[in-house]
């Protein structure tokens, strides 16, 4: 594997010593010499997509041009200085420069390549490296020169020594722009430069895998990544990392590296095939981390950056994380005070407050004491199903026996006062869920007979299958923020799929800042309101996506 690329049309291309392949996400298509359409060689060499949406592929029998589903082929009868193409490489003011075995040439606007060796004041046999520094600027280097091309101009060739006396001593091969500077590499190191200070000097067979560096990729957050032909590493945050000596890519000779429009980085190898690195963005933590109980049943980030993490049954996990990714994890239950180790639900208030439910009733962590309250200090019922802490202070408490609102002024149970909102005076049922605050003060309420709306002047607006949601059986809300885009004048409006039989993944609707998306047993249904929320309901088999 000597070539990765990824066009815009979403293709992953794959340039081998036997032929070029096309990788569309399921299926892999092989084109060489003897393929339709042909290429003028089967061994390639690099690859690159230029601005207009053309794949350069360079083989080592001549260039060809993939535009539009058809090939075109470019030698030395077309004006290439020779037939092996090493390097493609486009400069800041749209021109194709080819570097070949036996010089570098650009094509014209007349689909001709012009000779440029002499223009570099460089000779074409010792010319080691021809590649850019990321934004644009053309280097030509030779193992003790280099000349560079930019704004339509050569600069005289100046001795590296001259140039950047911290540049590897045995020739620049590699050259990419990092965050906050610029990485060098010859065969053997890698320098990586901010201004005039060296920040790093890594030498292969040293702090690097191997013997020679063969690849240098910078990624979308500025890490450097360095193959060599024992194994790869990352320069980021000013540390060299090294895979674990157990996995493949430790020791296997990476020639090519390329990052993908989701932010995977291919890894193309000498013998090994072709590797995907993908970021670990999730983290699970659990009982072996130190959690009461690998069974999580709410989770909530309080103003101090501690997650709490309500069990079903080992209690509550205050998870603090320090700034190497180390979490320490403080457990509380029973003996601490709580009324149950079941926890139901959790809120953190403003002022630092975490309210946890339970199905005996509710509790207040502050300053590290906890507190209790139950049906006998004015909740309508201790089976505490949803909370929700309010900007204001105030405590909005979900039972299944209505909707309790509490406006603790004074800080004790003695000072509170407490309204509840039930079927009987115009809540959609007694049994309430999830609950959130939208951008015009409003609180929506999932029940199990439909979705209600507090309006900030009192009044409650109930929305069911009546109104063409998807299911009455409400069990999530999340708030959204709205977006700059104009909203679409929808009204309400509902649509169902066929009925699926599997679950694939979750995608949610954005750009309007309105929509419900509900949940049902046997479809899979969007409803639309003129609402800023994403709503889940009841749901064993499908997911609505948008």
């Amino acid at each position: 594997m000597q070539a990765l690329v990824q066009t815009r049309q979403g293709f992953l291309w794959l340039g081998t010593e036997v032929g070029l392949v096309r990788f569309d996400g399921s299926g892999f298509a092989v084109f060489d010499r003897n393929s339709t359409p042909a290429l003028p060689g089967s061994h390639i060499r690099c690859l690159l997509e230029t601005r207009d949406g053309a794949l350069w592929i360079g083989t080592r029998e001549g260039l060809a041009r993939w535009k539009d589903g058809t090939v075109t082929a470019f030698t030395t009868r077309n004006g290439l200085p020779g037939n092996g193409i090493r390097a493609l490489v486009e400069s800041a003011n749209g021109l194709l420069w080819a570097w070949t075995d036996q010089g570098l040439a650009w094509l014209d606007d007349e689909d001709r390549f012009v000779e440029a060796t002499a223009k570099t004041g460089l000779t074409a046999g010792a010319i080691t490296a021809v590649t850019t520094d990321g934004q644009g600027v053309l280097w030509v280097a030779t193992p003790d020169s280099a000349s560079r091309y930019g704004e339509g101009h050569w600069s005289q060739p100046e001795l590296q020594l001259w140039l950047h006396p911290y540049f590897p001593k045995d020739g620049v091969e590699f050259l990419q722009t990092v965050k906050g500077g610029v990485a060098v590499a010859s065969k053997s190191t890698v320098v990586v430069l901010a201004g005039d200070s060296v920040v790093a000097r890594l030498i292969a067979g040293k702090e690097l895998p191997g013997s020679r560096v063969q690849a240098l990729f910078t990624d979308h957050e500025g890490s450097l990544w360095i193959g060599t032909n024992g194994g790869l590493a990352r320069w980021a945050a000013g540390k060299l990392e090294r895979l674990p000596v157990t996995d493949p890519l430790a020791r296997a000779s990476v020639l090519a590296l390329m990052e993908d429009r989701e932010g995977n980085l291919w890894v193309g190898t000498e013998t090994d095939g072709l590797h995907i690195l993908r970021d670990q963005r999730f983290r699970t933590i659990g009982a072996r981390e130190g959690l009461s109980s690998d069974g999580a049943s709410t989770v909530v980030e309080d103003g101090a950056g501690t997650q709490w993490v309500g069990t079903s049954g080992g209690g509550l996990n205050a998870v603090r994380r320090s700034g190497d990714g180390v979490s320490t994890v403080r457990p509380y239950s029973v003996r601490d005070g709580l009324l149950s180790d079941v926890i139901l639900s959790l809120a953190a208030a403003p002022n630092g407050d975490l309210w946890v439910g339970t199905p005996d009733g509710l509790n207040r962590i502050r300053a590290g004491s906890i507190e209790s309250f139950t049906s006998g200090d004015g909740l309508p019922d201790d089976f505490i199903r949803s909370l929700l802490a309010d900007a204001d202070g105030s405590l909005w408490i979900g039972t299944r026996r209505g909707l309790a609102h509490w406006a603790d002024r004074k800080g004790r149970p003695a000072g509170m006062h407490m309204d509840t909102y039930t079927q009987a005076n115009g809540l959609g049922s007694d049994l309430v869920g999830a609950m959130a605050r939208d951008s015009n003060g409003d609180l929506w309420v999932a029940t199990f007979a439909g979705l209600s709306r507090l309006h900030a002047g009192g009044t409650i607006t109930n929305y069911t299958t009546a109104n063409r949601l998807s299911s009455n059986v409400v069990t999530a809300l999340l708030s959204r923020n709205r977006t700059t885009h104009k909203r679409r004048p929808v009204g309400n409006r509902s649509t169902c799929s066929q009925p699926l039989k599997s679950i694939s993944n979750e995608r949610r609707c954005d750009g309007t800042g309105s929509s419900l998306t509900m949940f049902n047993r046997s479809f899979a249904c969007l409803s639309i309101l003129p609402i800023p929320f994403h709503v889940e309901a009841n749901d064993t088999a499908t997911i609505a996506t948008c």
